[in-house]
């Protein structure tokens, strides 16, 4: 199926998946061993495993506005919060996700550059921010402190990882980096419809996909460094 571009929806897709598929991928290997890598049938059954995980994921959510969200760390929240607010960002509000339990996105605008913020929280994943601007011909640019995933994203979607630093400076840094023509124009009306659009035709494209041996492995490498960081 061919698939109109679209700006990216922040960086929940990989994340969510990432999440879903560490610990099966853990549990399974952990069972077959180590010698299952040199086998030939390995490609094939990570590549299950990746397809499995996939089939999983909701191709279409809903923001649902949280009047009193529980932050597990507010303090952490509010700073993010706060450098974007000296950036003359708007808070656009809270919400919840209805197809992923626990994941919070407080989400901001700036409409005089157009750019979208993103501050999420998940149960599995932790916090981070994301900050977007998209293109009237479907591409987007965004920059976040989130390492990458091991997931690789849809070629319409360029993504800035950032060591940790403030969001005040994250903004800077895209708006610097960022290509300055045919910027889509974003506001508090359309920030949230936009979100969900995107979030969409982004997971049918990364299913349409499917997720290769590769990208399996490197997620299970992930899991487990942060497995054995935690013990």
């Amino acid at each position: 199926m061919q698939l109109p571009d679209w700006p990216n929806s922040g960086l929940l897709v990989a994340i969510v998946v990432l999440a879903v598929l560490g610990p099966f991928v853990w549990r399974v290997l952990k069972r077959v061993g180590a010698l299952l890598f040199v086998r030939a049938a390995v490609r094939g059954a990570l590549t299950d495993i990746g397809k499995r995980a996939l089939e999983q994921q909701a191709e279409v959510i809903h923001l649902e506005p949280l009047a009193e969200p529980q932050w597990k760390d507010p303090g952490a929240m509010g700073v993010m919060a706060a450098g974007l607010r000296r950036k003359g960002f708007t808070d656009c509000g809270v919400f919840s996700v209805d197809k992923i339990p626990g994941a919070r996105i407080w989400v901001f605008c700036q409409e005089q550059t157009s750019v979208s913020a993103h501050l999420y929280e998940h149960p599995k994943a932790g916090f981070w921010p994301e900050l977007v601007t998209r293109y009237t011909n479907g591409s987007s640019h965004s920059i976040t402190t989130m390492p990458a995933t091991g997931i690789k994203l849809p070629a319409w979607i360029s993504v800035i990882r950032s060591p940790q630093a403030p969001t005040d400076q994250l903004y800077e840094r895209l708006l610097r980096e960022r290509r300055p023509s045919g910027i889509e124009h974003l506001d508090r009306q359309n920030v949230v419809r936009a979100y969900e659009g995107a979030y969409s035709r982004q997971m049918i494209a990364q299913k349409n996909q499917g997720l290769s041996p590769e990208e399996v492995a490197a997620v299970m490498k992930q899991w487990a460094e942060k497995k054995a960081a935690s013990t």
